[in-house]
């Protein structure tokens, strides 16, 4: 399973084509300064930047010998990442949730309030699923194909 084939399964994406879900959120100047200090400090919050928000994460450039170690979430602010200043990309979490890039997610980017969680006392009972959260509680796709695979020779 490679990350970058298209869709046809037949070529594979090159440096330069346009893949979807690559839209980078538009942090305030305080946030992108905070995230700048936490590269620069290895993940370690200065205190003028602390908030109630305890679980922001930098997400290192190369994994130890332990491995992966986060949970992919559905809120994209939870992880910044480790040479820029920002959140990760729809489509840098569907990677870390191995999509292939060819896969498109429906819905908005991300919702809040009343659009996510709907108000049922004044009888507004849509939803809307945002793509991070699709991907948050997603099953690792290659994760699902080794058990299936597994499932098969077992039946």
């Amino acid at each position: 399973m490679h990350l970058r084939t298209k869709k046809k399964k037949n070529s594979y994406y090159q440096k330069g084509d346009k893949i979807s879900e690559q839209q980078y959120s538009q942090h305030s100047s305080i946030v992108k300064r905070k995230f700048l200090s936490m590269i620069q400090n290895h993940g370690k919050i200065p205190v003028e930047f602390k908030t109630k928000k305890f679980s922001q994460r930098l997400i290192p450039k190369k994994w130890g010998s332990n491995g992966p170690n986060i949970t992919a979430t559905s809120l994209p602010d939870d992880y910044v990442h480790y040479l820029q200043p920002r959140t990760f990309t729809v489509r840098e979490w569907a990677r870390f949730q191995t999509f292939p890039d060819w896969y498109n997610f429906s819905g908005p980017r991300t919702t809040g309030g009343i659009r996510r969680a709907g108000n049922p006392r004044e009888n507004i009972f849509s939803r809307e699923l945002p793509k991070y959260t699709q991907i948050g509680n997603a099953v690792p796709v290659k994760l699902a194909y080794e058990i299936g695979k597994h499932l098969i020779q077992i039946l």
